[in-house]
């Protein structure tokens, strides 16, 4: 059976609109409704009317019918720009209707008597979703909406600002070359510059990251579903690393103390990898660590069996760090990110993007990425790489400006 063309006849809110048409256009109950947002585009030149554009409005399913009309309800769901998102919600929002002429937000949509509406029988929908499952490419460019780009774009232009000019060479000359007397050259004289070589390690790692999400958002690029969230996690752990080894209210002996931690971390979790062939260079080098510690007052942490687990103050869990440079908000974060990144289902297949089917037992969850919520999430990577980046040179003596030219650039 064909889909059937309809106009609104009525809008009921919260949920509903009613059709002109009905059984006697064979219209049933369960068949999916769109309403679209239609356009006259005319020819700039000699402004008439050159053609018709339609996009979806919002989808509904028909609740009802009568001889002549027919009232459907709404079938899409609310998400808040990222929390939201965060974890399956207790209770799915449903998006709410207003007539055109009342005030709308971000969980409601307006809606207009004699808007343009296609019916599509039950039967007919599930023909042609199941052809379009079968035809689907593995990726596909995702095109994007007006609100889309505006939600990536000056995101993707900051970025591209903050990876113009490698941050290798200046990250290099802030540890290697430091401005005499500055923070970095006393501790390089003193021996203690551990901590800025490991930020360097991470700085650099970070923006290794950030390039490759640039790259994904060039043009011609496939706008992946899930990746980009992955990378923006390595950028991000590996700035909040680096952020808390350059910590610029704390002394350079608790800063040795972290750097030496860290060093502690790496060694353990190489030995993980191939425990028979380090031989006795796990020993010797934890037994370095403890050596240097003691020798510049560091204190050494051990556990319950003697065994050494750390320096100073200690390393923190990610968890933790975020929760610390990103307050409020820094733990959820994290977590959401590590989501992707472990291929865990709330965060790929989050139910607050859940569309009603046919089957009241199953629904639909897109799996095409949310740009506003990509776009928030990135900037605050960004934020995290631009500040830490700005007290590396900082620590080395660099004057502000230094930072703020090559952004420029």
């Amino acid at each position: 059976m064909p889909s059937i063309e309809a106009t609104v006849a009525e809008v009921l809110p919260p949920y509903e609109v009613v059709l002109n048409v009905g059984q006697r256009d064979a219209v049933v109950k369960g068949a999916l409704v769109t309403v679209w947002r239609t356009l006259d585009v005319a020819d700039p030149s000699t402004r008439a009317v050159i053609g018709r554009v339609r996009r979806p409005k919002m989808r509904f399913r028909v609740s009802e019918v009568q001889e002549r009309l027919s009232v459907a309800e709404s079938i899409e769901f609310y998400a808040s720009p990222l929390a939201a998102l965060l974890r399956p919600p207790v209770r799915r929002e449903r998006k709410q209707v207003v007539k055109a002429n009342a005030s709308a937000d971000a969980k409601t949509t307006a809606i207009q008597l004699g808007d343009e509406a296609t019916i599509v029988p039950p039967a007919e929908e599930a023909a042609e979703t199941a052809a379009t499952i079968a035809t689907r490419p593995l990726l596909t460019l995702q095109p994007l909406t007006s609100e889309d780009r505006a939600a990536l774009e000056p995101v993707a232009t900051r970025l591209s600002s903050l990876v113009a000019v490698t941050v290798t060479n200046l990250v290099h000359d802030a540890t290697y070359k430091p401005v005499p007397d500055s923070r970095i050259d006393r501790a390089v004289k003193a021996k203690l510059q551990d901590a800025y070589e490991l930020a360097r390690q991470r700085l650099i790692s970070a923006e290794d990251h950030l390039r490759s999400i640039l790259a994904l958002l060039a043009p011609e690029s496939v706008l992946p579903s899930f990746s980009m969230f992955t990378l923006i996690r390595g950028a991000a752990v590996a700035s909040i690393h680096a952020r808390h080894l350059l910590d610029p209210t704390i002394d350079e002996g608790t800063r040795l103390g972290r750097a030496l931690s860290v060093r502690l971390v790496n060694l353990e979790q190489q030995q993980k990898v191939h425990p028979e062939a380090q031989g006795s260079h796990f020993d010797d080098r934890v037994e370095h660590l403890r050596k240097r510690a003691e020798d510049n007052g560091v204190a050494v942490i051990r556990d319950r069996k003697d065994a050494i687990i750390g320096f100073g103050d200690g390393w923190p869990s990610d968890t933790d760090l975020f929760e610390k440079y990103i307050p409020g908000i820094g733990k959820t974060y994290f977590q959401y990110l590590s989501g992707y990144a472990h291929s865990l289902p709330w965060a790929q297949i989050p139910m607050s993007r859940a569309q009603a089917s046919d089957d009241p037992d199953i629904v639909f969850v897109p799996t095409d990425v949310n740009v506003p919520v990509l776009a928030a999430v990135l900037n605050g990577a960004l934020s995290l790489y631009d500040e830490t980046v700005g007290f590396m040179l900082g620590h080395a003596g660099y004057p502000a400006d230094v930072w703020t030219a090559a952004k420029k650039s």
